[in-house]
């Protein structure tokens, strides 16, 4: 039986999509005629080779680079021919991880969560604090609002990222290897965490791995082996996007 997001329109769209490096005789084609769509409560995973064009899509989809040729909606807005704040707007909407956390060591833990809340002018101080601290309680962290970075556990500031990443209610949550730095159970309870609060909040997201423990969560009856289950698992190799699940 599919599940009902299936039948919920997409947060994004990308129909035929290239993207090239460099110009004229050293035009490199990186990204090859690229179709998906990603939907509410949507978990896909997305991995393949060093330089296959991971990164390159990741960065696209969130309004990180400029689409060159073909089609890219997020919300249903066309990315293609988009200008500088537009693409800040999109950018907005959209939350971020990755495995360097990014975490800004001066800081307290609420004070880098409430910085993603500082451009929104909607939202007052005492709310945008307010918001910070509810979302570090989500994610287990409500004891240690007050800390620094420096005094947390790698899967402690990953947390923090994923707080910080989804305390604006972002319809789309892009995560770049979120658990390569950490080890095996504190990187399925980041991913278990990360699943259950964009779930809540009808996001989608695409998760971008190396990690073999992710990849081969799955028995050969499509099982999950360590409890965490994905909508869809694609490869990306030589620009090309396939779908494996």
């Amino acid at each position: 039986m599919k599940s009902t997001y299936l039948n919920q329109k997409s947060i994004v769209e990308i129909n035929n999509l290239y993207h090239y490096f460099g110009a004229k005789s050293l035009c490199k084609p990186i990204l090859l005629n690229i179709n998906l769509d990603l939907k509410p409560k949507e978990t896909v995973i997305l991995t393949g080779p060093s330089g296959s064009g991971k990164t390159t899509l990741l960065t696209l989809i969130g309004g990180l680079r400029s689409v060159q040729a073909g089609s890219l909606r997020f919300l249903g807005q066309e990315l293609l021919g988009a200008n500088q704040n537009q693409l800040v707007n999109i950018r907005r909407q959209i939350g971020y991880i990755f495995q360097g956390h990014n975490l800004l060591e001066f800081l307290t833990v609420r004070q880098n969560v409430q910085m993603s809340l500082e451009l929104d002018k909607t939202i007052s101080e005492r709310t945008a604090k307010l918001m910070a601290e509810e979302m570090l309680h989500a994610v287990k962290l409500g004891s240690h609002i007050n800390y620094y970075p420096q005094q947390l556990s790698g899967g402690q500031k990953q947390r923090v990222a994923i707080a910080r990443a989804l305390v604006s209610r972002p319809q789309l949550f892009l995560a770049d290897e979120p658990t390569a730095a950490l080890d095996g159970k504190t990187g399925r309870d980041v991913i278990l965490l990360m699943r259950k609060l964009a779930l809540e909040r009808g996001a989608a997201i695409l998760i971008v791995t190396h990690d073999r423990r992710i990849l081969d969560s799955y028995n050969d009856r499509g099982r999950s082996t360590n409890g965490i289950n994905y909508h869809r698992t694609i490869r990306i190799e030589d620009g090309r996007l396939y779908n494996q699940r």
